[in-house]
């Protein structure tokens, strides 16, 4: 599958997706990746049906081409999954991408309505299942991706191409991409199109709080993200702070102590799931709080060096990836 298969799909000029960004979604970002071009994408985490009518009725506000936006659905997250797929279809919106859970129950409907449905995935069962449901399309995340893991997740460079050798629906690459060279190779492992979560984090347009943007711009290597939450069968891709470096030790000490003291446990799931809520990553990303707050990143920081608008990083994003790969582009 092409880059055109997608772009005609999905309605949208260029092969980029905006990666879903929970509550924190900002309406100014999507307008901006929708009149770049791409698919703007508001992640709904769980945030009340009204909030997002609210934030769909923003982008509508700020472009003219709010047909390119879309809604993430993080299934296990939001508390009312059909609510947010009703609203999604009173709404007028065309496509939706499905992560956290399984997408099966939703695809059906989806289709009867008309709206297109993008499947996030991590391995190579979990993509000729949701073909096989209807899904029109993949998202093949990587285990270089910004926040919620699969406990499955592989390389990029691992799981993309057995997925695309095997399915025959458009598939995005995510996890790790924020350049030009990254698009190509997403590309000639046989990629439609890239995803881009982190990357979009580091923009003009994007309501997050400067002491996020700046850290996202000063890391200089991917070993300024650490994993936290593997114990608990919940890992999240967060960005090296004294928040989620506190994380990781607390679940280094329960590690230890379940070995010295059998089952006895020092935090519980419910706990960490406090932690690591949609509330800490507020008060990170939001309101610039790095040391209580939690800050999502992926592997690609090291390649982020300043913040730019949208449409900069787009043109530079295509332009690089012509550089590498000319006759994919050539019409």
């Amino acid at each position: 599958m092409g880059m055109d298969n997608l772009q005609s799909l999905l309605g949208i000029e260029l092969p980029i997706l905006q990666g879903a960004m929970g509550n924190l979604s900002s309406s100014r970002l999507a307008a901006a990746v929708c009149e770049a071009g791409g698919l703007g994408v508001i992640g709904v985490g769980t945030m009340p049906l009204e909030e997002i009518r609210r934030r769909i009725a923003q982008v509508r506000a700020l472009t003219k081409h709010s047909n390119r936006l879309g809604l993430n659905l993080p299934i296990q997250v939001h508390p009312d999954p059909a609510g947010v797929l009703r609203l999604a279809q009173q709404e007028g919106i065309q496509t939706i991408t499905l992560s956290a859970g399984n997408p099966q129950p939703y695809i059906a409907q989806l289709q009867a309505w008309g709206i297109k449905a993008l499947v996030m995935v991590s391995t190579l069962a979990q993509a000729q299942k949701a073909e096989a449901a209807g899904a029109n399309g993949l998202i093949v995340s990587g285990i270089e991706a910004a926040g919620m893991l699969s406990p499955q997740a592989s390389p990029l460079l691992s799981i993309l191409p057995l997925v695309t050798s095997q399915v025959s629906i458009p598939v995005i690459a995510a996890g790790g991409i924020s350049d030009g060279r990254g698009l190509a190779a997403a590309l000639i492992l046989g990629a439609s199109g890239v995803q881009l979560g982190t990357r979009l984090v580091a923009t003009e347009e994007m309501e997050a709080h400067s002491n996020y943007k700046e850290a996202l711009c000063k890391a200089s290597d991917p070993e300024e993200t650490l994993v936290v939450g593997i114990k608990w069968g919940s890992p999240r891709r967060l960005l090296k702070t004294v928040y989620a470096q506190r994380l990781l030790e607390q679940e280094q000490q329960q590690r230890d102590e379940q070995q010295q003291q059998g089952e006895q446990q020092l935090l519980h799931r419910e706990k960490w799931l406090e932690w690591v809520s949609e509330e800490q990553h507020l008060r990170g990303a939001l309101h610039g709080d790095l040391a209580e707050g939690m800050t999502l990143a992926g592997t690609s920081v090291g390649l982020i060096k300043e913040i730019q608008p949208v449409q900069v990083i787009f043109r530079n994003m295509l332009a690089g990836a012509q550089q590498v790969i000319p006759h994919l582009f050539q019409k």
